[in-house]
């Protein structure tokens, strides 16, 4: 039997004044994830939105930016309540690296009507910038492009 990779469930709001493919200039996301029900919330947003970013817990933050010449997506986790990290940095943030791309790709599934609409950010860079204890370490990892990550049929073998 052929069946489609289940895919968790994934809830999309669009906060006014953005759009399904507007506005691209500072264009936010936040994404929650509840694990116990596998569940996903995107929010699509432009201005900063108190309601918003109000939302626990919050698993990736990312913004479009215009630099240099094009646009790149900036996914942010920042783990503030860290304890000194510069000697453990790989242990401290590989739990969040463990579920990342399954994180993003949702986060990138969710908003793929803007790739259809501006066809080259597929092949746009992603950076994730880690902060840690409020902006005293950061850390950049290019992880690639949202062709990577969006969504493709994937036929499954399922055997009874």
């Amino acid at each position: 039997m052929l069946c489609s990779n289940a895919y968790p469930r994934l809830q999309i709001t669009i906060v006014p004044p953005a759009t399904k493919y507007r506005p691209l200039d500072q264009r936010k996301y936040l994404l929650t994830y509840i694990e116990k029900n596998d569940e996903y919330h995107l929010f699509i947003f432009k201005n900063k939105h108190n309601a918003v970013e109000n939302k626990k817990p919050i698993t990736l933050s990312g913004e479009w930016r215009y630099k240099m010449g094009q646009y790149i997506l900036i996914i942010s986790i920042n783990m503030t309540n860290s304890p000194e990290v510069k000697s453990n940095f790989h242990d401290l943030i590989s739990p969040y690296l463990n579920k990342l791309e399954q994180h993003l790709s949702a986060m990138i599934n969710g908003d793929s009507s803007i790739y259809k609409y501006f066809p080259w950010l597929v092949d746009t860079g992603i950076y994730l910038q880690i902060n840690l204890n409020h902006a005293q370490y950061t850390e950049t990892i290019y992880l690639g492009r949202p062709r990577k990550y969006l969504q493709k049929e994937k036929p499954k073998i399922m055997t009874y």
